[in-house]
């Protein structure tokens, strides 16, 4: 009996030690996702402007990655919070690609800013063997600036 259970230990160790070792070789070999944030202009007016906000994750690795709790925060260069947009994420299959989204609203209140500085958070993670997950915090900021289009915009001319 007691010979079982040692060989039931020394077999789980093995298998721990190469499991390990495979982990460990993943993350060596671990590329970053390829990320592609479009934000393409689905109205515009003088109070607000709605964006068609689309997130593509293309998985290079050979094991799943999961995107959490994307978060994007714009703020003019007052800091007065214009947008809050929410996507919930999801996990990314190995060698496969992924698409988030959603619409988001910019409300200007009467002003156009000069400037916008959006605030990305989130959390992004692997996933080995569907047990083991480790996670990372994500977070970068873009900032806007809108000096150069504003000039660009003409007014209508109506000749009657």
């Amino acid at each position: 009996m007691k010979k079982i259970i040692v060989i039931i230990l020394v077999s789980a160790t093995i298998l721990n030690i190469v499991a390990g070792a495979f982990i460990f070789l993943d993350i060596q070999t671990m590329n970053l996702p390829e990320t592609t944030l479009t934000l393409e202009l689905i109205n515009l007016t003088a109070d607000e402007a709605v964006l068609q906000t689309t997130f593509s994750v293309n998985n290079q690795n050979s094991f799943p990655i999961m995107l959490q709790n994307l978060t994007i925060i714009t703020t003019t260069d007052n800091g007065e919070i214009i947008n809050h947009l929410f996507i919930e994420g999801g996990v990314t299959s190995a060698h496969k690609n992924r698409t988030f989204t959603t619409a988001a609203t910019i409300r200007f209140n009467g002003t156009i800013p000069s400037q916008l500085t959006s605030r990305i958070t989130g959390t992004i993670g692997v996933i080995f063997l569907g047990l083991i997950k480790k996670t990372l915090p994500l977070t970068f900021s873009m900032i806007t600036s809108l000096n150069n289009i504003i000039t660009q915009f003409t007014l209508p001319q109506i000749h009657l």
